[in-house]
């Protein structure tokens, strides 16, 4: 395989432009790249290796060459004579002869190829050193010199006589190393050419090799992949093998199929969120004109952009088109935009905020539209202003009824007030006569002068019952419509609550003696407590919510005044019977004006039935509170809570 072989292998796979990548990224340049500086390294290696044998060798070669005939001489081989022998030197050493010769101990030349240096001392001769000629030289040794540029191997031999220790005379051989130098070259060059030729063939083999078995496989793995990347999930590699890359080819199978798979799930998962999104809307747009509301949009220049539920808008925004137009266009000319309403929501708008029911008049041919509009504003992904979404409704008809709901109060509170007139009115001429009544009929039964028959002081006494009552049932009126008509003045005090509770029990107890039923005053033992209130008004109070324990309890039943602090920092007073309860059905009517427990008539035939009405006027009048608590059959229990004057946070 040639050079230009080897290279097209690589060729294709570095510039083909279906793999999608650069020559820099492709993975056969990086095995190619990795593969010629190994065999590069490996060779360099070896032929450093080889090269260096094969010239050590050579100059072993060399050197023995050089060293024979002093050898030879040595070993009486050879006439010492026949180093001056040109034709023996040169058999023997070739055309590299350079000098042979003998030298004596007296360092004068007895033989010399050169015949005109003969006699001469080799000191005076360049190039030759007297200390090569020395008595201690007891065997032969090597000078390598570089003259003239030429590398110059001479060989100095010493030849001794008989059994002295002391050279006879020295045999000197150079030669020049041209030839070997020129074979070392030669040979390096061929070790070198040798290496380059065997690189390449080996590159371009392990190239074919591994594009054969491995790269044309990956080289179809990638291929696969950017079409999967590309959205192509219909391929699939064939003929995968059993070994590593077999395994990635078949994993890479799988995968295309699972991730065919999931495409498909993806798809009928956006098809079905797309239709349920888009029945979404349809639904939206239902709901929108079915509603009684309407929805809007508004641009980031806060213009209405759309309104959906067209036929739900106001007749004011029907009869006027008002997209491209702002919330104060919309509004009616008798709309004060300066005021503080009109001035916050604006702000509100212009800081990008939500807001709740805003309520305004429109503009409109015919009367006033109300509306109310509520709306959150909208941001894109980089917090960008977008404008407002929100929904809005016709609230005419609710401010219509507002109107009269206003105008029927004032006609109340003003019948109210005639009410209260009137029965103040009519209290005070009541009051007069049946006072007058009550008068002539107490006179007549204490009248000395004309005594009663039984059945008169019967009919007298009927007299004076019913008028009692009536005269009781004119003041309590006349209270209550002094409360209601703001005409009833508090004289606020510090009352001890024990000493009132003590007086009123005490006034209370003549009435429940009467029927045996005993009242208990768990008040008693309290220390002093003051409340900030009125004392006439308390024993008021007190007084009737006895009474009413002593008139609705059973015979021989208790009566228990208690009490307690609460958190806040009243005291609450507290009345307990034994009696016949009220039913559930009357719990909410207990403090209406007129109402008479209907369990048994015969159990209280006294009272008007607006003692418990006049007696929650006065608790509220007094900044407390008051309630109940009944179980029908087993008693009841009312409570009152008054502010304690040390409590500085009541006002």
């Amino acid at each position: 395989m040639s050079t230009h072989d080897a290279a097209n292998l690589i060729h294709p796979m570095m510039h083909s432009p279906k793999n999608g990548l650069g020559w820099a990224s492709s993975l056969a340049v990086r095995v190619a790249l990795a593969v010629i500086v190994i065999v590069i390294f490996a060779y360099s290696v070896i032929g450093v290796v080889m090269t260096r044998t094969l010239i050590s060798d050579m100059r072993t070669r060399a050197i023995a060459k050089v060293q024979t005939p002093g050898r030879l001489v040595q070993q009486h081989v050879l006439r010492y004579d026949s180093l001056a022998d040109r034709g023996v030197m040169t058999q023997l050493l070739g055309e590299e002869l350079v000098d042979g010769l003998i030298v004596g101990r007296n360092k004068r030349i007895f033989h010399d190829l050169k015949t005109q240096r003969m006699g001469q001392l080799i000191t005076s001769i360049p190039g030759f050193n007297p200390d090569w000629f020395h008595d201690s030289v007891t065997k032969s040794f090597l000078v390598e010199e570089r003259v003239d540029g030429k590398v110059i191997l001479t060989n100095i031999t010493p030849i001794f006589s008989g059994d002295t220790t002391v050279p006879y005379f020295y045999a000197v051989v150079r030669v020049a190393l041209t030839k070997l130098a020129h074979e070392e070259a030669a040979l390096t060059k061929w070790i070198v050419t040798v290496g380059i030729i065997s690189a390449i063939l080996l590159i371009a083999g392990v190239m074919a090799v591994f594009r054969f078995l491995v790269l044309g496989r990956v080289n179809r793995l990638s291929q696969v992949a950017t079409r999967v990347g590309l959205g192509d999930l219909s391929i699939v590699i064939e003929d995968t093998g059993n070994d590593e890359l077999g395994v990635l080819e078949r994993g890479t199978n799988k995968m295309i199929e699972q991730i065919r798979g999931r495409q498909n799930d993806l798809e009928l998962a956006v098809h079905e969120r797309t239709t349920e999104l888009q029945e979404s809307q349809r639904r939206f747009r239902d709901y929108a004109e079915m509603s009684a509301d309407w929805f809007w949009e508004m641009d980031e220049a806060l213009r209405f952009k759309e309104v959906v539920g067209q036929h739900q808008l106001p007749r004011s925004w029907a009869e006027n088109n008002i997209l491209g137009q702002t919330r104060v266009d919309t509004a009616n000319a008798e709309e004060d935009i300066s005021d503080e309403k009109w001035q916050n929501h604006l702000a509100d708008m212009a800081a990008h905020k939500s807001f709740q029911n805003f309520e305004y008049r429109t503009k409109c041919r015919n009367g006033d539209t109300w509306v109310s509009v509520s709306g959150i504003p909208q941001f894109d992904s980089e917090a960008r202003f977008l404008g407002y979404r929100g929904c809005g409704v016709d609230i005419s008809g609710r401010k219509h009824a507002e109107a009269l709901l206003v105008l029927a109060k004032k006609e109340a509170e003003k019948a109210n007030k005639a009410k209260s007139e009137f029965l103040t009115s009519m209290s005070h001429e009541l009051r007069t006569p049946m006072n007058a009544i009550l008068g002539f009929g107490q006179l007549l039964q204490v009248d000395p002068e004309s005594s009663l028959t039984d059945r008169q002081s019967d009919h007298v006494n009927s007299i004076l019952v019913g008028g009692s009552h009536l005269l009781e049932l004119v003041n309590e009126v006349l209270d209550l419509a002094r409360i209601e008509s703001n005409q009833f003045a508090l004289d606020l005090e510090d009352v001890d609550a024990t000493e009132v509770i003590n007086s009123s029990v005490a006034l209370s107890e003549p009435i429940g003696s009467a029927r045996e039923i005993l009242i208990i005053d768990d008040f008693s033992d309290w220390p002093s407590l003051f409340l900030r209130t009125d004392r006439l008004r308390l024993k008021q109070i007190l007084l009737n919510l006895i009474s009413n324990a002593i008139k609705y309890n059973t015979d021989g039943g208790t009566v228990t005044i208690g009490g307690r602090q609460t958190d806040d920092g009243f005291l609450r007073i507290s009345i307990t019977d034994t009696g016949i309860g009220i039913a559930k059905q009357d719990h909410t009517s207990v403090f209406q004006m007129f109402h008479r427990l209907g369990v048994d008539p015969m159990k209280a035939t006294d009272g008007t039935g607006i003692g418990l009405s006049v007696t929650k006027l006065l608790v509220e009048r007094m900044s407390g509170r008051i309630g109940f608590e009944s179980e029908e059959g087993v008693g009841s229990t009312f409570w009152i809570e008054l502010p304690i004057s040390s409590d500085q946070n009541l006002s």
